[in-house]
């Protein structure tokens, strides 16, 4: 018998992840948990709701694989945290890979990954563990990608490309071929990256030359945000 599954996460994130699991591995979380400040219910679809801090009491890393169903909070850090102390207190990481992606063979999958339908890996692309990658994406040959990214839907990433840790990629996003991204970077929905982009940079929409260093503090939640950096 297989080990029972944890999830991290009770938000939007997570009940698409959790649905496309379902419907795709017919497999259903054990057991939920989140931080205890969040953690207002007993349980959470039909199942146990644990504050993370007494998750061992509960779970035995022994019997449960997990997975952190964490979206783009602060720039993929609390998804990147969450996951490195599951890991320390010896729960296996578990990845998801949809069955209508098309992946290159020689690709290994990293613990932790989360790969959506329709998306298209080519040979000779290095991944990082923890990534999230949405529906529709293009990862293009040699190129190598960071741990904990997010990569919004319809983003292309063209040939030798590299990403540091921690980046944002926004939907319909391109970076062109030979480019390298710093680490905690945002590239934002419909930007179009032509030049290297340096650590905790921001490539706004519209404008690929607009650059800024301030990338850790904004708020990826905010529908305004490329659209007020660009008038400044």
């Amino acid at each position: 018998m297989g080990k029972k599954l944890l999830i991290f996460g009770i938000g939007m994130f997570c009940e698409t992840l959790i649905s496309t699991l379902s419907a795709e591995q017919r497999r259903v979380p054990d057991v939920y948990t989140v931080d205890s400040k969040y953690c207002n219910r007993d349980m959470y679809c039909g199942k146990p709701l644990i504050p993370f801090e007494e998750i061992e009491s509960y779970c035995n890393p022994e019997e449960y694989e997990f997975i952190t169903a964490v979206g783009y909070a602060k720039l993929n850090h609390v998804r990147l945290e969450k996951s490195s102390v599951l890991r320390n207190k010896g729960y296996s990481s578990l990845s998801f890979v949809s069955k209508y992606a098309r992946i290159s063979p020689d690709i290994e999958i990293p613990e932790g990954s989360i790969i959506f339908e329709n998306v298209v890996i080519h040979p000779f692309v290095t991944l990082g563990k923890d990534n999230i990658i949405l529906p529709n994406n293009y990862i293009g040959h040699h190129s190598t990608i960071g741990n904990a990214c997010y990569f919004g839907p319809n983003a292309c990433i063209c040939g030798k490309v590299h990403i540091g840790d921690c980046c944002f990629v926004g939907a319909n996003a391109t970076v062109r071929d030979f480019v390298t991204v710093g680490s905690s970077c945002i590239i934002g929905a419909g930007s179009v990256l032509m030049r290297n982009l340096s650590a905790g940079c921001l490539c706004n929409v519209g404008e690929s030359t607009v650059i800024s260093d301030k990338a850790a503090s904004i708020d990826l939640t905010n529908p305004n945000i490329m659209r007020s950096n660009n008038k400044n």
